[in-house]
């Protein structure tokens, strides 16, 4: 039996079908892979979810500094003075630094806790947008990925580049908060009250900020996390409290309801589906590959 595994091949020997990405890159990048959702290029800079001012007015437009060396150099400092800064933390300072406008918001005018504290009250999909359109601004719309195999004829993808501007974009279209309705499995006790329905919303970015390694890499502390963050109203709770969900009310409605309320919160979170898409250059099989957006990835020499 031969190894499915082939000799590595330039891809554009195989597929000159290139587009816009470099040669010495030359894998197909997300042509013909949009499902039906419209891209990150067609949205433009305009929040999938937004923020609402004092007023209660909803913004969504954004505008983006010039990233230049001096940029560079300040997020490079603050990286080295801060070693140990979570990357949820790092993020919000990148974004906080890059945009120049946000709805009637001028960042140049903010002082930095200003602009962090901002962020943080943003939805997790909105500051991973604004994220990505930094990272096209900085090193352009192609990121490199690291080498795989076709998962059907065994071609050796040593330079596949993806195009973020062909990410798919979930956008909120209603102009209130997205919220879902869930029925839970099991009733649970919340306080007095026996409830079988819960109301979530989408993650706000503080999640990011305020969550360590032990939750990000713990399952169940991760689900238990987002549900703290994430749900906003339980059934039968009218006093307009805030909703705070324990160790002992996950236990209560069990594994299968807190899985179901945390994929409701995945669903209606929106915004960039952090997956890049193309076709197999020698079978010309379709194949997605998730992005690891951590900084040292996502805007480092290696993802150019």
């Amino acid at each position: 039996m031969t190894n499915a595994r082939t000799t590595k091949t330039d891809p554009a020997a195989v597929d000159p079908r290139l587009g816009e990405v470099p040669p010495e890159l030359a894998a197909l990048d997300g042509e013909d892979e949009v499902g039906g959702l419209p891209t990150l290029e067609e949205v433009g800079r305009r929040l999938p979810i937004g923020y609402r001012d004092a007023t209660g007015k909803l913004h969504r437009d954004f505008e983006l500094i010039e990233w230049d060396w001096d940029v560079e150099e300040e997020l490079g400092e603050l990286a080295e003075r801060n070693q140990d800064m979570p990357m949820g933390v790092y993020v919000s300072e990148v974004v906080g630094r890059g945009l120049r406008t946000l709805g009637e918001l001028d960042f140049t005018k903010l002082k930095r806790s200003q602009r962090r504290l901002v962020v943080s009250q943003l939805y997790h999909a909105d500051v991973i947008y604004v994220y990505v359109w930094l990272r096209i601004v900085a090193l352009g719309r192609h990121l490199k990925f690291e080498e795989f195999d076709c998962e059907t004829c065994g071609f050796a993808h040593e330079n596949f580049a993806g195009d973020l501007k062909s990410l798919e974009v979930k956008v909120h279209e209603g102009e209130g908060s997205p919220t879902a309705e869930v029925e839970v499995e099991r009733e649970f006790r919340y306080g007095k009250q026996e409830v079988r329905r819960v109301t979530v919303g989408p993650l706000k970015w503080s999640f990011m900020e305020t969550s360590d390694v032990t939750v990000l890499t713990n399952p169940a502390k991760f689900r238990l996390a987002t549900l703290r963050s994430a749900v906003v109203a339980v059934e039968g709770l009218e006093n307009g409290a805030p909703v705070v969900l324990t160790r002992e009310h996950a236990k209560g409605m069990g594994p299968a309801s807190v899985n179901r309320l945390v994929a409701a919160i995945d669903e209606i979170g929106g915004g960039a589906v952090m997956e890049c898409g193309g076709r197999c250059a020698r079978c010309g099989a379709k194949f997605r590959r998730a992005i690891d957006w951590t900084y040292d990835n996502f805007f480092g020499r290696s993802s150019r």
